[in-house]
């Protein structure tokens, strides 16, 4: 993945919505949008264009229809932002993100034992 996209809330939101199509027209992806966000069609476009320019989508024209495509994939997409996040804030040290997390937040049980069966499994799979 390109490393040097950087995209915007707003952005992400109309990207998200092409991961869940793979593919779509701008009328789809506008109508899909809408059901998220009051957003009028104008300022859809206008982030489907920013999201063309910096190459995190693939604009074709058929006729006088666009389809879209993202040209990055979202898992990798979500590992690098997390990357960058964990970088950024916390030195890259994933343990200090949890410790300030887990002492800030209100943690219900079934949190508490889902990160635990994460840990734990990661943990048996690492032997």
């Amino acid at each position: 993945m390109k490393k040097d996209i950087k995209i915007t809330d707003a952005e992400y939101k109309v990207l998200n919505v092409l991961w869940k199509f793979k593919s779509a027209n701008s009328k789809t992806i506008v109508n899909e949008v809408q059901k998220l966000e009051l957003w009028n069609r104008k300022t859809v476009h206008t982030l489907l264009k920013r999201l063309v320019e910096k190459g995190a989508v693939i604009a074709e024209k058929e006729g006088s229809i666009y389809t879209y495509t993202p040209s990055i994939d979202k898992r990798q997409y979500t590992k690098s932002e997390s990357e960058s996040f964990l970088e950024r804030i916390y030195s890259g040290s994933l343990s200090k993100f949890l410790t300030n997390f887990v002492d800030s937040e209100d943690i219900s049980r079934e949190e508490l034992d889902k990160l635990y069966s994460i840990l734990d499994s990661k943990k048996k799979t690492d032997k």
